[in-house]
């Protein structure tokens, strides 16, 4: 039971860690703002996931850090 549990726990983390970029900050701020970016990348992608491929995906961030920065 525990396992099964647990398990896709685990997994979702690890995926999260995928998104983490590498960085030698020591400032708190900072690293939780990453964090929390990364969070939301992963969220965003669990939901485009059965709608989309991962290089479909990988454009519309593209697109929307564009529409972002174009602001």
């Amino acid at each position: 039971m525990y396992n099964k549990v647990r398990g896709p726990i685990e997994t979702s983390h690890r995926n999260i860690k995928a998104f983490l970029p590498f960085t030698s900050s020591t400032k708190f701020v900072f690293r939780t703002l990453i964090f929390v970016l990364a969070i939301v990348l992963y969220s965003l992608y669990t939901v485009f996931k059965g709608e989309v491929r991962r290089e479909q995906f990988r454009l519309l961030l593209i697109l929307l850090f564009l529409m972002i920065y174009s602001i």
